[in-house]
């Protein structure tokens, strides 16, 4: 474990998309009749009160490419139903559109709205004009969800990341001036974390993390900001555990290229020289040098600890960045101590965030222990953690992959198989381009 002292750093600057959006800030809870984007919002209304919720186990979030949408195209959310059927609900786009289903409802986001499905099958539409790329969201204790829209940077230099909160009486925004790439609900408050670039680049990145939302209040302050580990540290998820007050993800501890002649060529593990950390690296084969890690951070102190994952236990996965930066897990993934993640090559997995050890729990079938599949398109994996069961949706966003479109649930923390459930039309036709990126379950069905 490495422990990182607090320290404090005025000029940063993140890796993020350039995209001119100014934001609109201030309480927005219209009601949809009196909207400018009525029409838009009321027809996805219309086709989402035709849904027989009680019969759908799971929604999937989809749209085009925001940086490839120019002719404005829209999005969808696929309905997934218990005998397999499928629906399609046409909304305005929303790239890396995130749902959230919990016993407070159903809730996803487009451009102009956001939505919201009761128990009772009732729906409600609210105002909220925002960018078209959404970085995360995440669940309060208390029900309401909070989405992060990024807007890119602002005529002024600033960051236009856009926070929303959503709940039963409608959706209010306000304007965070940073850019985050995780997000954690912790308690009430919501927070994010990101890796920055302060001026002159030096051997070592910087990260930080800020506070979005203050007990259900807007907020929009740094907590604390740590150097990389290595030369630079790889993570991303739009929602990530917290669990007494520590914000817990997976990440990638990245030696850069021009660091390579300091690594020793045995088997040691490499300590770098300026942070003191050390780990065990993974060569990924083509000279890329990395050390998986499980990070977690104290939102009241600032602390950080650094927990390299023990990688001995999980004989024949690859264990390069990738498989950190595209590690699948939601803020539900932290159980007594344990995390449950989805390796991108199928493979579920318990890593405890105590000392880093790490093992098997289950292999989706038919995987093969690799990434070749993942990379190229053939198959991807979406997660939904509920009540101790995390579902996965494997498809295949090329079309080419041998196996069917399903949703396999495996029990936490034996890893047993509880279900299967295909959905043979799902993304059958995606002459769209449509990327799927979310799957929300049913929180009060067992598929």
């Amino acid at each position: 474990m490495f422990n990182v002292t607090t320290s404090v750093s005025t000029s940063q600057r993140g890796y993020a998309r350039v995209r001119w959006w100014h934001a609109v800030t201030g309480a927005v809870a219209i009601a949809l009749p009196l909207s400018g984007c009525a029409a838009h919002g009321r027809n996805t209304v219309s086709q989402l009160q035709e849904v027989d919720w009680e019969s759908v186990v799971a929604v999937a979030v989809m749209a085009p490419q925001a940086s490839t949408n120019w002719l404005g195209g829209g999005g969808q959310v696929t309905v997934m139903n218990r005998d397999g059927s499928t629906a399609v609900v046409s909304m305005s786009a929303m790239d890396v559109g995130a749902a959230s289903w919990t016993n407070h409802g159903l809730i996803f986001s487009d451009q102009h709205h956001d939505y919201l499905i009761e128990g009772d099958g009732s729906v409600s539409a609210f105002e909220s004009l925002k960018p078209d790329y959404q970085d995360g969201l995440v669940s309060l204790d208390n029900g309401t969800r909070v989405g992060f829209f990024n807007g890119g940077y602002a005529d002024d230099g600033s960051y236009d990341e856009v926070v929303t909160t959503i709940d039963h009486s409608g959706s209010t925004q306000h304007r965070s001036t940073e850019w985050s790439q995780v997000f954690a609900a912790c308690g009430n408050s919501a927070y994010g974390i990101a890796q920055i670039i302060p001026e002159g680049s030096p051997q070592h990145t910087t990260l930080s993390m800020r506070i979005l939302l203050s007990d259900g209040k807007p907020a929009d302050r740094g907590i604390a900001t740590h150097t990389s580990a290595f030369s630079e540290t790889a993570f991303a998820a739009p929602a990530v555990p917290c669990l007494d007050d520590e914000i817990v993800f997976i990440s990638s501890q990245d030696v850069a290229t021009g660091s390579l002649n300091r690594v020793p060529a045995t088997d040691s593990p490499y300590r770098d020289p300026d942070s003191g950390f050390e780990c065990q690296l993974v060569n990924d084969g083509y000279g890329h040098l990395s050390c998986p890690t499980v990070e977690r951070w104290n939102v009241r102190t600032g602390q950080r600890l650094i927990v390299p994952i023990q990688t001995t236990g999980v004989p024949g996965v690859d264990w390069s960045e990738n498989s950190a930066y595209l590690a699948r897990y939601d803020q539900n993934s932290l159980v007594e101590g344990f995390l449950y993640w989805l390796h991108p090559s199928g493979v579920l997995l318990q890593t405890d965030i105590s000392n880093g050890h790490t093992a098997t729990l289950a292999t989706l079938p038919g995987t093969e222990l690799n990434l070749g599949d993942f990379l190229t398109g053939n198959v991807d994996y979406l997660v939904d953690i509920q009540d101790s069961v995390m579902s996965v949706l494997r498809f295949s966003p090329n079309g080419k992959g041998t196996f069917p479109t399903e949703i396999l649930s495996y029990a936490i923390p034996d890893g047993a198989l509880v279900s299967r459930t295909e959905f043979p039309e799902f993304l059958r036709d995606n002459s769209a381009n449509y990327i799927v990126r979310s799957i929300a379950v049913n929180p009060t069905l067992t598929l």
